[in-house]
């Protein structure tokens, strides 16, 4: 018999509004949800740097006593988030397969890989782990210039002996389909 994974803890909105604070914490699930390990490696900047955000909104003087108790109640959940990422173990599933996929994928006539995360540390992270097998990756999102993008789908698409082919092209944006994936993938 399977047991249910739902958690029994009060909804985000119940607990953080539908506010700053609840788009937060929403916002947070969702990042854990794409790469734990990616997001415990930058959760202290981001969940500060976030709250930091939230404090200096502009709102009306009520909205300000709800937001301060709110800020008080989330300093010990971030306190607790910290607390439980610094303790999660090295190895990685979702990378691990990701690995393992890379690796399959390296063996075929087509050995491109596409990947999308809507979360840059997510990307980062794959990034800097790819790069650490050796994997030849480029990553495109919002910063990327358009010059720098053009010349990664170039090389997304260079034939596997070229040196400067890139075999994962990891990427937080949809492109329109005549761009990255017809050109790259040849299809």
């Amino acid at each position: 018999m399977m047991q249910s994974s739902k958690c029994s803890a009060p909804s985000t909105s119940a607990r953080h509004g539908s506010g700053p604070l609840g788009f937060l914490m929403t916002t947070i699930r969702r990042q854990a949800a794409s790469s734990l390990h990616g997001l415990s490696r930058s959760s202290k900047t981001i969940l500060t740097r976030r709250l930091s955000e939230i404090e200096r909104v502009e709102i009306d003087d009520g909205a300000v006593d709800a937001l301060d108790n709110g800020v008080d109640a989330i300093r010990d959940e971030i306190a607790t988030v910290l607390a439980q990422a610094s303790l999660l173990p090295q190895t990685d599933p979702k990378l691990d397969r990701l690995l393992t996929i890379v690796a399959e994928k390296g063996t075929m006539a087509n050995r491109r890989l596409l990947v999308f995360s809507a979360f840059r540390h997510t990307l980062a992270y794959l990034e800097t782990a790819l790069r650490r097998q050796g994997v030849r990756v480029g990553m495109i999102h919002g910063n990327v210039g358009d010059d720098d993008r053009r010349e990664l789908r170039r090389a997304f698409a260079f034939e596997p002996g070229d040196p400067d082919a890139i075999d994962v092209l990891l990427s937080s944006e949809v492109a329109p389909k005549d761009s990255t994936s017809s050109s790259a993938t040849g299809s």
